[in-house]
This record gives C-alpha cells, structure tokens and sequence, in this order.
C-alpha cells in the first residue's frame, strides 16, 4: 500500500525535515548507506476538481484563496484545503442556498461557511438554489383615496403579508 495521509501526495524523501537536505526519489530501490541517517517524508498537497454547475436566476463562480474564479461548467484543479469564495452575479432579489458536494455523490456535502468552503479530499460540484425573494404590494392612500399605482416591494426570503397600506390623514 505504501504512505498515506489524507489530501497529500507522496513525493520521496529527504535528510531535511524542512526539505532542504539531499531529495531520494520514492520508488527508485535501496538507498546506501554507510552512516544511519534519518529521512522524512515529503508531501505534495494532492489537487481535486472543483467544477461549477449551471444555475438558473444568475451565475455563479468559485474562487480558490490567490487564484482565479471557476465558471459556471467549468471547472479546475484546487490543492486540497485550499479556501474557496463563492459568489453569485444578476440576482438582485434572490437568495442563495449553496450546495457544494462530492462530484458523483450528492448525499456527501460539503460545509459552506459565509460563502466559503475548504476543499475537501475529494473532487466536488458547487451548485446553488436560487429562489426569489418574497414580495408584496404596497399602496399608499390619503384619505380614503388611493395615491398612484400599486407598487411591488421586496421583503427579504421569508413569507409576508401579499398588500401593506399606508394611510394618511392630511
């Protein structure tokens, strides 16, 4: 089987733990020696795919921490923990549920904090649902007497009541 650690690759050895001393390949035979030596295992984070969904309402983009944003059906290689910022564009009233999960996997989600998630050991899909934010009509009167037209005012995600009437009484 060989190493392992979750996320990283492995890239040979080195008489450095800081990486800085003589490299010995992995996989190229016996080494000799004629003194005991200490190695240490160097490790390469391993890169997943990231890809982005086509999402109805808008367009959305993932961006990895220092590098460029990924498109909607597009996607690329991002070095495992690396933090991605998500981010959608052309949905002025909408709310956003982010769903982020293994690619091929659905029910293996990922947790999206303030719009950033971490990439995880594993290639994901980000994805959202996009949903209009509720409404309602407002009228204004004065006196019994309707001012103008109806007007639609947004509220925000949660329900309200469909017609808010302002009166007064000059």
């Amino acid at each position: 089987e060989g190493l392992a650690k979750t996320g990283y690759d492995f890239g040979g050895w080195n008489t450095k733990a800081d990486g800085s001393g003589t490299n010995y390949a992995a996989g190229t035979g016996e080494i000799t020696m004629t003194d005991n030596i200490t190695l240490y295992a160097k490790w390469t984070k391993h890169n997943y795919t990231v890809a982005v969904a086509n999402v109805d309402h808008t367009n959305i983009t993932a961006t990895p921490e220092g590098g460029s944003a990924i498109e909607e059906s597009a996607n690329a290689a991002v070095a495992y923990g690396t933090a991605v910022t998500l981010a959608k564009t052309d949905a002025e009233h909408f709310t956003t549920a982010w769903d982020v999960y293994e690619t091929g996997n659905s029910s293996n989600k990922v947790s999206v904090l303030e719009n950033t998630f971490t990439v995880p050991a594993f290639d994901v899909t980000v994805s959202a649902t996009i949903t209009e934010d509720a409404k309602r009509n407002v009228k204004f009167y004065s006196n019994g007497t309707q001012l103008g037209t109806t007007q639609e005012e947004y509220v925000g995600e949660k329900p309200v009541s469909e017609t808010a009437v302002y009166e007064s009484c000059l």
